[in-house]
């Protein structure tokens, strides 16, 4: 996947030079510049876009994972053995992270695409580091926690706290 992650940033339009020299904290951390040569444009090794002004230290150490994380709530007690069957198949790798028997914590598989291109997906079961309900675990967040469920439904964080919508949803 290293080929991937050396695109150079594009030329900034004025909107983005305007949010540069305006931005007073982070985009990464969240918190104020306390000197300007620590200000420094982050952009996405990805795709070459900019997206924010970012303390430099933290620039240096903000990475795009090496993979595409794919949570299951109680994976081990479901899927996982379906999955792992399904993607024995063929001649790529599977790393697995047992707990006992047929149980896994983790595990991962190489896809392969086009002539020498490939990616890593890594199967997590959240039930192993969160062990209740996904009603329960969401009913002790506060609105402003569901970030990224909020870009999706906006009218929804606006309207009741998530947790009760998605209990609302489900049943």
């Amino acid at each position: 996947m290293g080929e991937y992650y050396d695109k150079a940033m594009k030329p900034l339009i004025e909107s983005e030079k305007l949010k540069f020299k305006t931005e007073k904290c982070c985009h990464i951390c969240e918190k104020p510049f306390d000197n300007i040569p620590e200000k420094v444009m982050d952009h996405d090794n990805l795709k070459g876009q900019f997206r924010g002004a970012a303390h430099n230290s933290f620039n240096l150490n903000y990475q795009n994972p090496r993979f595409i994380p794919i949570f299951f709530h109680n994976l081990a007690g479901y899927d996982a053995h379906f999955f792992i069957k399904q993607f024995g198949e063929d001649n790529s790798d599977i790393k697995l992270i047992p707990n006992i028997d047929e149980k896994y914590i983790s595990f991962s598989k190489i896809i392969k695409y086009d002539f020498n291109k490939h990616i890593k997906l890594r199967f997590i079961d959240s039930f192993k580091f969160l062990s209740s309900s996904l009603d329960k675990l969401s009913k002790n967040l506060e609105k402003d926690q569901f970030k990224e469920l909020a870009k999706y439904f906006p009218k929804e964080q606006s309207k009741c706290s998530f947790g009760k919508y998605l209990a609302n949803s489900i049943n």
